[in-house]
């Protein structure tokens, strides 16, 4: 197979995502600038010195500024930094997955050239949506008829792109590394929110301010690009490592034993299990059922396990003693703060436990965990092993398909209510370490809205992969909804022209009657569980009617 044809091939199963991402962004961009620009501007010219540097405002600047840092620094880093670790992962590990490697080296393709050219459709491919985020930055004031204000949007999309390759070739350099692209993701991901958590922190001490320039996320943002232009030395890190962690991949693919003769069916591991092997034939069916529910648990394990263990740990553990610490400061911060504009970052009384745990656990990382792992399982189970072809081998058990709907559903709603749970536990025992007083039913409220908040996004998931049978379709579908959703929530309630349609996000439910200070609410319950059930539900007649890719 020649160099232009495996480029072809990884550009041509890649270019969804990017594509929906950068349309996202687009669109939440618009809303956020429409919604900034009927508020009153000079709100920001009473913050202080201090809390516009850390915001991303200078002096006399316009909320476009403001949209730009948090819609570019904070959404638009974290989303192009997630596809490129996506597509990183999947490049030479998905293929060995897969069991579509053999065929791609069996035409002649060399094991060096497979990789560096799966490695230059990475970077094509997040090159050209970081310069069509870049191009819809600078088209969003002109199609809303304002200015832009003084961002400097070459320099922050550059940095922007350059922090999203590192992050993919890392995933690239795991996987191909490896052969497992689970384990590639799940370290990448790792890094990336680590990183993005302690180049945040560790400024703000005099002690640690030092190891704050070992963190690749301080290279992307460190210097505020957005506001102060290049960094030449931050972007040089950022190069460089991309072309180390390349350089790496390659040669661990080409040094590696592969994992190529090992593929089996579905049917064939359910056999392999021994609960099975000793079951008599009569009860064959049922058993196989209860077997597929194991296997889809078992596909994404690792990811679902590292993803609980870090929630657990930084955002909830240690996030209650890091309180403690700062709380003087950050009662002096939202006291200083208009009341408009914390209500705008989504971070409610950051003075009080609860409020900083909702901006800093509750308020994105934790939806995005629980969306990740749920969308994760729902897209891997019907989509995933049609895409591998085992589906001829379940049907043939026989398994009914409404049986591998409800096994994937169920998966679904396991994997998000792990990741919640861990979240919940780790705030509590945060609240404990710290002594914080915070209420634990509250928190297991807080965590019943999140667990809803996955299993309604994981459906969503779930019914494009019953629909399509197509995962990178089910995934981008759900992502592209949950980014949509979750900024129409917190940018409509701004206004009182807007605030009415707020309800039409689930993250309005989400966040509703403050949970971690008063639990659960019933509204949100039954709002978000009636979406998720409907969902789940209309994703059974859409698999059981169309025609299947089995063969």
């Amino acid at each position: 197979m020649s160099s232009a044809t495996i480029a072809r091939r990884e550009l041509s199963a890649s270019w969804r995502g990017p594509m929906i991402a950068v349309v996202a962004i687009f669109a939440t961009l618009l809303l956020g600038m429409a919604v900034y620009t009927q508020m009153d501007v000079e709100i920001f010219d009473t913050l202080p010195e201090v809390a516009r540097n850390l915001m991303g405002v200078p002096e006399g600047a316009g909320v476009e500024t403001l949209a730009y840092s948090y819609m570019l620094d904070t959404l638009g880093s974290m989303v192009l930094g997630g596809i490129a670790i996506a597509i990183g992962a999947r490049a030479v590990a998905g293929e060995e997955s897969d069991g579509t490697l053999s065929l791609v080296l069996g035409a002649g393709s060399s094991r060096a050239g497979f990789a560096a050219w799966k490695g230059c459709a990475l970077a094509l491919l997040v090159t050209l949506s970081g310069v069509a985020m870049w191009a819809s930055a600078e088209l969003a004031p002109i199609v809303l008829g304002i200015e832009k204000g003084d961002a400097m949007l070459a320099a922050s999309l550059t940095h922007l792109t350059a922090n999203a390759l590192l992050h993919g070739f890392l995933a690239f350099a795991i996987g191909a590394a490896t052969g497992r692209k689970g384990l590639a993701v799940a370290v990448s991901a790792a890094v990336m929110v680590l990183g993005w958590l302690l180049a945040g922190l560790l400024p703000l001490f005099d002690e640690t301010t030092e190891f704050a320039e070992f963190v690749p996320w301080t290279w992307f943002n460190g210097n505020q690009p957005l506001l102060n232009g290049f960094d030449g030395g931050h972007l040089a890190l950022q190069l460089g490592s991309v072309l180390l962690l390349f350089v790496v991949g390659i040669v661990g693919f080409t040094r590696r034993d592969l994992r190529i003769a090992t593929t089996t069916g579905l049917l064939q591991r359910l056999r392999s299990l021994p609960a099975l092997g000793a079951l008599s034939e009569r009860f064959a069916i049922s058993a196989r059922s209860r077997g597929l529910f194991a296997l889809l648990f078992s596909q994404r394990l690792a990811l679902v396990s590292i993803i609980a263990i870090g929630m657990f740990l930084l955002m909830g553990v240690v996030m209650g003693p890091l309180y403690s610490v700062m709380a003087d400061q950050l009662g002096q911060l939202t006291a200083s703060l208009p009341a408009e504009l914390m209500a705008m970052m989504g971070a409610g009384d950051m003075s009080t436990a609860e409020g900083f745990y909702w901006g800093e656990t509750m308020g994105l990382m934790a939806p995005v965990a629980v969306i990740v792992v749920g969308v994760a399982a729902a897209s891997g189970g019907i989509a995933g092993q049609e895409k591998a072809r085992h589906l001829s081998l379940v049907l043939a058990a026989p398994v009914p398909r409404l049986r591998i709907v409800a096994s994937s559903a169920a998966v679904m709603a396991v994997y998000v209510a792990v990741v919640s749970i861990a979240t919940m536990a780790g705030i509590c025992a945060g609240s404990a370490v710290a002594g914080l007083g915070m209420d634990p039913l509250a928190i297991a409220g807080a965590g019943v809205h999140l667990l809803l908040l996955g299993c309604v996004y994981g459906a969503v998931a779930l019914v494009v992969a019953a629909a399509t049978g197509r995962p990178g379709a089910a995934i981008w579908a759900s992502a592209g909804l949950a980014v949509v959703g979750h900024f129409t929530s917190a940018y409509l309630g701004l206004s009182e022209n807007t605030e009415a349609w707020a309800v039409i996000s689930p993250f309005h439910f989400y966040a509703l009657d403050d949970p971690l200070i008063n639990g659960a609410s019933w509204e949100s319950v039954v709002v978000l569980s009636a979406l998720a059930l409907v969902l789940m539900v209309a994703s059974f007649p859409l698999f059981q009617r169309r025609d299947l890719r089995i063969n």
